[in-house]
């Protein structure tokens, strides 16, 4: 967006001069947009796309005259997780199976840092949960899931352990988190297959449970209610997860008043960082990237607040 202002400032008052107009442009080509923002035709970039994060906004591109914006955005991924199939209803399993998963590592190789690891529901606990070959497979040993035949495969009820994990296609992060979590699992001894799909089919199987695993987001906003999608019966938990103890949670955090909802939401948050009912992967920061002439800018969440900006000449 191009930020336009009155010339010269109200002097009588010393306040800065109001602005005259603001140019909202949509550009469909993400380099060509950093390019114009670079070069001084763009005021404020809104989204800076992880491709472009954070090799190509660098000090030394910025030349002193833009900075970069870090804002929290309510939008987090997940892997999905169908209790309904073995062994996927053991809350043991499903820790191993976090702990399989390496957020910190593709937090910095794949996201550019842009990706908070969390263990619950944000904006609840978000320290990641413990991870790693080691814990995984410590924590499948302890629950019994072994390999007693010495084929490097671990077993429920006499046969190897299995499972499909769907992902979308088109998305190279995606695709590279899903190889390096399949790879890890393998050497814990869990057969994990990528099964490729198109977004339209990963949420119709997800509905019907036809799936075992599935790569997810979700976009949510400040005070969502998580009882939607963990709750028992509630018409997004499509995991089948039961669980007393988050029920009576979510309902005195439906109960709570401003003053006290932090910590309900708290309790919550424990609750499904032990249970993992889906593995709370992480919650994603947005990329901004605002010209220095700018003054009073705001962002709530991860939207650009304009009701008090203004612009040098």
């Amino acid at each position: 967006m191009a930020l336009h202002r009155h010339a010269g400032r109200d002097h009588q008052l010393g306040t800065p001069g109001r602005l005259d107009g603001i140019t909202f442009e949509i550009d469909s080509d993400g380099a060509q947009a950093l390019t114009r923002t670079r070069r001084g035709d763009i005021d404020a970039l809104p989204r800076i796309l992880p491709v472009h994060y954070p090799d190509q906004v660098d000090a030394a591109s910025l030349h002193d005259q833009l900075a970069v914006w870090r804002m929290a955005s309510e939008r987090w991924a997940y892997l999905g997780v169908n209790h309904r199939h073995a062994p996927l209803g053991d809350v043991k399993f499903r820790q191993a199976l976090s702990a399989m998963w390496d957020r910190s590592h593709f937090s910095r190789t794949l996201h550019g840092g842009l990706a908070q690891p969390i263990s619950a529901f944000p904006p609840g606990a978000t320290s990641p949960p413990p991870s790693g070959r080691v814990v995984a497979a410590q924590t499948l040993e302890a629950a019994g899931y072994r390999d007693t035949d010495a084929d490097g495969v671990r077993e429920l009820s006499g046969k190897a352990i299995r499972l499909g994990l769907l992902v979308v296609g088109g998305g190279r992060t995606a695709a590279a988190e899903a190889r390096g979590f399949v790879l890890e699992a393998r050497k814990v001894g869990v057969l994990i297959d990528t099964i490729t799909v198109d977004a339209a089919t990963l949420m119709n199987r997800v509905r019907k449970g036809d799936f075992d695993l599935a790569l997810m987001a979700w976009q949510g906003s400040p005070n969502e209610d998580p009882g939607l999608q963990f709750g028992t019966g509630e018409p997004w938990n499509y995991w089948g997860y039961r669980s007393a103890d988050l029920d009576a949670d979510l309902e005195a955090l439906r109960r709570a008043d401003t003053t006290s909802r932090a910590a309900r939401l708290e309790a919550v948050s424990q609750v499904l960082s032990r249970d993992q009912p889906v593995i709370f992967l992480y919650r994603f920061d947005v990329a901004a990237l605002i010209s220095k002439r700018v003054h009073d800018l705001a962002a709530v969440a991860d939207h650009l607040d304009l009701r008090q900006v203004w612009v040098d000449p």
